[in-house]
C-alpha cells in the first residue's frame, strides 16, 4: 500500500537549498579569504642561501690502531692479544701521546670456522671369513671435528696533537705489533672561531644575493624575517696501510693539508615598499 506525505512549500524550499549546498561542497560563506597582510607576507619577501668557507691547517690527527691474533683456543688467543696490545699502547705513549688521547674503540672475540677436508671413504673392516661369505659391514664414519681458530681483535682510537710526529708514531705502532690501522683524519681541535668566521662570510654572501635579486625587481631590502644555518666540513680522511716490521724504521710520509669549515645560511628578507614616483 503506497503512502504519501505532504510537505509544505517553505519546507520544500529549505530542503532544496540544503541539497544545493551539499552538491557544491561548501556553503557560500565557507570559502577562505586571504587578508591583505597574509598576501603581502607571501609575495613581498625574498629567500636566499648564503655560503661561507674558511680553511686552516689542522692541529690534531686521529687514527684507529690495533692488533688481531688467531689461536686454536680462546685462552691462547687472549694471552697473545693482551701481550701485543700492551706493547702497542706502550709504544704509542713512548711517542708522547697522553693517556686521555688513547681510547679503546673495539674489542671482539670470534670463532673462525675452517671446513674440514673431505676424508677418503673408510676401508672395509675385516674380510670374508670364508670363500663366499658376505663381507663384514664397514664402520660408520666418525663425525667431523669442529675445526677452526679463535680471533681476538683489540683497537684503540688515538689523538695525535703533534702532527710532525704522526708518521713516526704510525711506524712505531707497526713495529710494536699493530696489524690493523684504520685511516687517519685531520681536524681543528677547537673549531668555534672558524665557524664564527664562516658564518659571517655566509651572512655577507646572503645579503649580497638578496640585494641583487631585489634590484632585478626595482626593490630594496627590508628587515630579516627569519634565518637558519647549516654547518658542514671537517675531516679529510687519509688512508694508511699497515707496513711490515722490516719497513717500520722509515717514517711514513703524512700530508695534513688544510681543513675547510663551511657554513650555509638561509635568510628570508622582507622587501621594502616600492617608492612612489
Amino acid at each position: 500500500m503506497l503512502r504519501f506525505q505532504l510537505v509544505s512549500k517553505s519546507s520544500f524550499i529549505a530542503l532544496l537549498l540544503a541539497a544545493t549546498t551539499f552538491a557544491t561542497g561548501c556553503s557560500p560563506t565557507s570559502q577562505p579569504t586571504r587578508t591583505p597582510s597574509e598576501a603581502d607576507a607571501r609575495t613581498n619577501v625574498v629567500v636566499v642561501r648564503g655560503k661561507g668557507e674558511v680553511s686552516r691547517k689542522p692541529d690534531v690527527a686521529r687514527t684507529t690502531i690495533g692488533i688481531a691474533v688467531t689461536a686454536p683456543t680462546v685462552a691462547e688467543a687472549s694471552r697473545m692479544a693482551n701481550q701485543q696490545m700492551s706493547n702497542l699502547i706502550g709504544a704509542i705513549k713512548k711517542e708522547g701521546v697522553a693517556d686521555k688521547d688513547i681510547q679503546t674503540a673495539n674489542f671482539s672475540i670470534n670463532f673462525e670456522r675452517i671446513d674440514p677436508v673431505h676424508a677418503m671413504p673408510a676401508p672395509m673392516m675385516g674380510g670374508p671369513a670364508r670363500p663366499g661369505a658376505p663381507a663384514a659391514p664397514a664402520a660408520p664414519p666418525a663425525p667431523p671435528a669442529r675445526m677452526g681458530q679463535y680471533r681476538v681483535s683489540n683497537t684503540v682510537r688515538v689523538t695525535i696533537r703533534d702532527l710532525e710526529k704522526a708518521g713516526r708514531l704510525l711506524d712505531a705502532a707497526v713495529a710494536a705489533g699493530a696489524n690493523e690501522v684504520w685511516g687517519i683524519s685531520f681536524e681543528i681541535d677547537k673549531p668555534e672561531a672558524l665557524e664564527a668566521e664562516a658564518r659571517e662570510k655566509a651572512a655577507q654572501d646572503a645579503r649580497a644575493r638578496a640585494e641583487a635579486l631585489a634590484k632585478t625587481q626595482g626593490r630594496t631590502l627590508g628587515d630579516v624575517v627569519s634565518v637558519s644555518e647549516n654547518l658542514s666540513g671537517g675531516d679529510r680522511p687519509v688512508p694508511y696501510m699497515a707496513k711490515s716490521a722490516e719497513l717500520a724504521s722509515f717514517d711514513t710520509p703524512i700530508a695534513p693539508g688544510e681543513v675547510a669549515v663551511s657554513m650555509q645560511l638561509e635568510v628570508v628578507y622582507r622587501l621594502a615598499a616600492p617608492s612612489q614616483k
